[in-house]
């Protein structure tokens, strides 16, 4: 069971405005059945095991049970810091990370798995020159991987709506220099307009029509730009990364007819419920009706890719 499948299982219901006492004790007795423990503080779960610590915000409780599960995963992602005997890495506030190739990226919560950037290029890498959209730029690590296959003759053009997401992602690019990137404050969806929107801060980040529970953030009404309006304001990519937690769906049926007259490569996360199952199925099918060849691959979460046929 992939980490996007298990954030999905966790998150029903926030325990923040539920009975505090009752989710500690479930929070806690989630985390010893995987072997860690979990305490509390004003601001923040600390998910422990032996004498490693990682620390989520308590808004973000829902996730606890995910974080210690792949404990192992969550904790390796960046480098920790040593705090009163222990090894913590802090996810409870927004700071700057070292990663383990000592890059510095500033992270508002926890991060993915470090291998999902790998993943996304199974099919095809971007190459110096071309065009990339990176659709749910979360924080910026798949954008400076994109800016720099690419380089300065190529371009990344990255959509993130959460507004903690977009500020970090931000400062992120500007952190790295990175001057061939454009970012746009949007989501991408079936029509252009406007949409409710759970920002967190998170990975999990997404629109309330698509949420399927309590939003563990706030509720904020961001653009919506349709692919199609994408590709005509931005041009159309060589390579498009997808990440829309579901709104795949609705973005890819309405612009069919511009898939289908242009030659993109595609890797979408398709890890998201809609209507009771996962978007891998009917995301290669969307490809098949435009001409495309497209399969589904699980390693680090499940990504589905798409080529010209």
């Amino acid at each position: 069971m992939k980490i996007r499948q298990l954030l999905k299982i966790a998150a029903g219901s926030n325990p923040i405005t539920r009975n505090a006492n009752r989710w500690k004790w479930v929070i806690a007795l989630d985390a010893r059945v995987h072997g860690a423990d979990a305490t509390f503080t004003r601001d923040s779960v600390r998910i422990q095991k032996g004498a490693q610590v990682v620390a989520i915000n308590r808004r973000h409780a829902i996730y606890a049970g995910t974080i210690a599960k792949s404990f192992d995963v969550f904790f390796s992602a960046v480098k920790p810091v040593e705090e009163n005997g222990v090894s913590l890495v802090d996810y409870s506030t927004p700071r700057v990370h070292t990663l383990p190739d000592g890059l510095q990226f500033e992270f508002a919560s926890f991060p993915e798995h470090p291998g999902i950037i790998d993943e996304y290029l199974q099919w095809r890498t971007p190459q110096p020159g071309e065009r990339v959209f990176d659709l749910g730029a979360n924080w910026g690590l798949s954008v400076y991987r994109f800016s720099k296959l690419v380089g300065p003759g190529g371009s990344v053009t990255c959509f993130e709506p959460d507004p903690i997401n977009l500020e970090i992602l931000k400062k992120n690019i500007e952190r790295h220099d990175l001057q061939n990137v454009t970012v746009v404050a949007a989501a991408i969806g079936g029509a252009d307009g406007s949409a409710e929107f759970s920002s967190e801060g998170t990975i999990g980040s997404q629109m309330i029509s698509l949420l399927g529970r309590e939003s563990a953030g706030t509720v904020v009404k961001v653009p919506v730009m349709s692919l199609k309006t994408a590709f005509e304001k931005f041009g159309v990519p060589d390579f498009c990364k997808m990440d829309i937690e579901g709104a795949e769906i609705e973005a890819l049926e309405s612009a069919i007819e511009s898939i289908s007259a242009n030659k993109i490569h595609f890797a979408l996360e398709t890890r998201h419920m809609v209507d009771g199952e996962f978007t891998d199925k009917r995301v290669e099918d969307i490809f098949r009706r435009a001409g495309y060849e497209s399969g589904t691959e699980d390693k680090y979460d499940l990504i589905t890719y798409a080529r010209p046929a």
